[in-house]
C-alpha cells in the first residue's frame, strides 16, 4: 500500500512539472501572437487512452511565445523534451534532439503530420491524430 502511495505522488509531481505552461491564451484569443497562426499553451493528445506505447501516456506539447516548446509524453518520464518552434508554409514544425515534427494548425487543436515526420521517442503518432488545446 505504501509502494502504491509513494508511486501515486511521483506521478502527481511528474504531471505537475510536465504541464506546466507560462502562458495560456485562449484559442479564440491570438492578440498576442504575432503571426496569428498559433495559440500559445498547452496541447493534449486526443488519443491518450489508446495511444501505442508501452508507457501510461498522458503526452502534452506546450507552445512558449519565445518560440520554444515542450513535450512529455508521459508521466512515468522524469523530465520533458525541449526544442525550437517554427511556422513554415502553414505548418507548426517542432524541432528538437530526436528530430523534426509537422502539424497542420486549426483554431483550437495541432494535427499531427505523419510524411516528413520523424515521430517521437515513446509514442507513435498516426498520421491525422489529434493534439486539443487544453484551457
Amino acid at each position: 500500500m505504501k509502494r502504491i502511495k509513494f508511486l501515486s505522488i511521483i506521478f502527481i509531481i511528474m504531471a505537475l512539472l510536465c504541464g506546466c505552461s507560462n502562458k495560456k491564451d485562449s484559442p479564440a484569443d491570438n492578440k498576442n501572437n504575432k503571426d496569428n497562426s498559433i495559440t500559445y499553451g498547452t496541447y493534449e493528445y486526443s488519443n491518450n487512452e489508446t495511444a501505442d506505447s508501452k508507457l501510461p501516456v498522458n503526452f502534452i506539447i506546450t507552445i512558449y511565445e519565445n518560440g520554444t516548446y515542450s513535450y512529455c509524453e508521459s508521466l512515468a518520464l522524469s523530465s520533458a523534451t525541449e526544442g525550437t518552434w517554427k511556422i513554415s508554409e502553414g505548418k507548426l514544425v517542432l524541432a528538437d534532439y530526436s528530430g523534426t515534427n509537422y502539424f497542420n494548425i486549426e483554431k483550437d487543436k495541432l494535427t499531427f503530420i505523419s510524411e516528413d515526420s520523424d515521430n517521437f521517442e515513446h509514442v507513435n503518432v498516426k498520421d491525422g491524430e489529434e493534439f486539443t488545446f487544453r484551457e
